[in-house]
């Protein structure tokens, strides 16, 4: 439990009976959720005073409400919650009995004579169902029907309900892994989050809430920041309250990297109301991640646990949920341009056939490959091998450049592959990208890194990848853009940028001012002509000339 940091800024929300307040988790699964939140009810009944033979009954009929589009997970889930009634009260079987005790777990079923839910196996909670359509009509007990018309009311009545708190766990499902049906139906109806079905979950966890009611999740965190989402970060920031959330480490569970965050909303708008924001990202491994909450819960100035106003993340491009920065840090957004502005960074050639198009460039022959050519010459030449910069390790100032791809007559073969491959487009400009601007001198980096990002001169006669992106900024801008190489950089690109993944999109919105100063562009000609010695140093260099050890040395080996 955290503490929430807005105690005096927020009206407190209506207080009703412990027996009055529903909880629903929309995706079920077996249990795990509403198996914690029964023992939360039971503390709190506890507490009130209730007769403990009383309680679990109480907390099943009244509390806890669960959907799930698998039947045996669904079937488990009433099982999970029947033991936890037993683990509380002994009696608890004999009592089911007498007062027939039912968990409300609902498995959707398929209804081909009902509109709404002819696709529930597959559409699940998504299926929205207005409060005043619930069906309260009696079901006649008996009829050969019984039992369906039974399974399609309570579905009705699930989903037409709106709870106290809605939680869940939900589906992570890529748009390109969907269901045709279920893809269709998320592109129509949540246009905003139809990236992926987790988001599209958030959404919906707030629609079956009651106003002023609290929701709660367990999702990856790229909605926070990645331009996909933009919207739906957006929609939160002016019409929900983000009232905490911890953000885990890539490693925060044992046998998967995966981005996690946890969090709860309030269903309206508050203005100038901080929430609570707990970053684990510098502790590394699942055994750190609960010990590490804990002590930011119980001391709030360890340096992990953090307040902020949602609304200061519209000064940030984009709003990503930037909690950690400081005020300073927002200041500089909103008194600089983005890079965008003076280098627009941009993608470049997919092969989409490695193998076959692309090679060190010791593989092929001297003759057929040229660097430091332009774009036209290179068009009207013999040559088939060009210098590619695929990306490469961790690398500043320059360098990384070891292969070679097959641009003969304009990458005649690479742009016949890719149609072929795809046959639907009808140019291969959406794959081989930004043509024009290949053989241009700029400034690379690699799209995937271990967290630092790492910029390099890219000299003329060189095609860029989609891995190995640049920007071509004019002589004036130069100094400006290599700022990325700077420790300042780590700090803006972890809120833009804040996966492995330095998309040109994100390296777009970093924060730039226009600096003009000699002494700069002098030190960034050293650091470049520095590196670029030590890379020439190298036997893997096509400008290798001699080893570093024995340079200045003519007469060792004599």
């Amino acid at each position: 439990y955290i503490k929430p940091a807005y105690k005096d800024q927020l009206p407190e929300r209506e207080k009703v009976s412990i027996e009055k307040i529903k909880f629903f988790d929309p995706c079920a699964g077996s249990c795990h959720i509403l198996s914690y939140a029964f023992d939360v009810f039971y503390s709190i009944y506890e507490e009130q005073g209730y007769n403990a033979s009383e309680i679990p009954g109480l907390i099943i009929k009244n509390n806890l409400y669960g959907a799930e589009i698998d039947e045996r997970a669904a079937q488990l889930a009433s099982f999970v919650i029947l033991m936890k009634g037993r683990e509380k009260y002994r009696r608890f079987f004999n009592q089911i009995k007498k007062q027939n005790i039912q968990p409300n777990i609902v498995a959707y079923q398929n209804f081909e004579e009902d509109d709404k839910f002819n696709n529930a196996t597959v559409l699940g909670s998504l299926i929205n169902i207005e409060p005043s359509k619930k069906i309260t009509a009696n079901i006649e007990e008996g009829t050969l029907f019984a039992e369906k018309q039974k399974a399609l009311k309570s579905q009705y009545q699930i989903l037409g309900e709106r709870y106290d708190i809605v939680v869940t766990n939900p589906p992570y499902i890529n748009s390109s892994r969907m269901e045709k049906s279920l893809k269709e139906y998320v592109n129509e109806n949540y246009p905003d989050t139809k990236s992926d079905l987790f988001a599209t979950f958030i959404l919906r966890c707030l629609e079956l809430c009651k106003s002023d009611g609290l929701t709660g999740y367990m999702t990856p965190f790229v909605w926070m920041f990645i331009s996909s989402y933009e919207k739906l970060r957006k929609g939160i920031i002016n019409n929900h309250f983000i009232n905490n959330l911890i953000q885990l480490e890539y490693s925060g569970f044992d046998g998967a990297t995966v981005p996690i965050c946890t969090f709860t909303l309030r269903k309206n708008a508050f203005k100038d109301a901080r929430g609570s924001y707990i970053r684990l990202s510098d502790f590394k491994g699942s055994e750190n991640q609960a010990p590490k909450t804990l002590e930011a819960i119980q001391n709030p100035q360890c340096g992990w646990f953090y307040t902020a106003n949602q609304k200061d993340f519209e000064k940030i491009p984009g709003s990503p949920i930037g909690y950690w920065l400081s005020e300073h840090s927002l200041a500089i957004f909103e008194k600089s341009i983005p890079l965008e502005e003076i280098a627009s960074p941009r993608q470049g050639l997919a092969t989409t056939d490695n193998e076959r198009f692309v090679r060190f460039y010791f593989e092929v022959s001297r003759d057929r490959f040229i660097v430091n050519i332009t774009r036209d010459v290179a068009i009207q030449s013999h040559y088939k091998w060009f210098p590619f910069n695929k990306g490469g390790e961790f690398r500043k100032w320059f360098g990384n450049i070891n292969y070679v791809v097959d641009w003969e007559n304009n990458g005649r073969s690479i742009k016949s592959n890719i149609l072929r491959r795809y046959s639907y487009l009808k140019t291969p400009d959406f794959v081989a990208k930004n043509q024009e601007l290949y053989f241009r001198e700029g400034i690379t980096w690699s799209a995937i890194s271990s967290g630092t990002l790492s910029v390099r001169k890219q000299d003329c006669g060189v095609i860029f990848s989609n891995a190995g992106m640049v920007m071509f900024p004019n002589k004036t801008n130069l100094a400006s853009c290599y700022v990325l190489n700077t420790k300042i950089s780590k700090v803006f690109l972890s809120v833009l940028s804040p996966t492995l993944n330095f998309n040109a999109g994100s390296l777009a919105l970093f924060p730039i001012k226009i600096v003009v100063c000699d002494s700069i562009s002098n030190n960034i000609d050293i650091c470049i002509n520095i590196s670029k010695t030590d890379w020439d140093s190298r036997e893997t260099s096509w400008d290798f000339k001699q080893n570093e050890l024995i340079r200045g040395s003519p007469n060792l080996f004599l």
